[in-house]
């Protein structure tokens, strides 16, 4: 299987329009990252535009 080229110059991305619920998982995995250990990282969800 090819891997995706996620870079292309007719595309555009934008932060995605997500639901309360899913902005408060999100939040909750960032939280679960730290408690582990892994410190400094966002999550960040993007949707593609044309």
């Amino acid at each position: 299987m090819e891997k995706e080229n996620l870079c292309c110059n007719s595309c555009h991305y934008k932060l995605a329009d997500l639901p309360l619920s899913c902005r408060e998982k999100f939040a909750e995995f960032e939280q679960e990252l730290n408690r582990q250990g892994y410190w400094n990282i966002a999550l960040v969800a993007y949707q593609k535009t044309e």
